[in-house]
């Protein structure tokens, strides 16, 4: 599942709702479609009343793998700032 198109998402949340996995299919509209919460658990539902309630994902470009995964640098920079904070305290403190 690491590149799904719409009617691959579709396709997995319903089967996933219809299994009584509402959340594992909201989790799974939210993060390949990019809907919020209320979006997407409206999507997971129009999907699990069946055919006559179609659900359409909007137009938006789905994510990957790749984009859900980047991490975020700042721990790393809050760690690296503290470091240098630290070091200046340290130094200035033995004069």
């Amino acid at each position: 599942m690491a590149n799904m198109n719409a009617d691959a998402v579709r396709d997995e949340a319903a089967r996933l709702a219809r299994a009584g996995r509402k959340i594992d299919a909201i989790k799974l509209v939210r993060e390949r479609g990019g809907l919020g919460l209320k979006e997407a658990k409206a999507y997971v539902e129009a999907l699990d009343r069946g055919p006559s309630a179609p659900a359409i994902l909007p137009d938006r470009p789905l994510r990957s793998n790749a984009e859900q995964k980047s991490s975020s640098n700042f721990p790393l920079l809050a760690l690296l700032l503290f470091l240098i904070v630290l070091a200046g305290y340290l130094y200035l403190r033995s004069r």
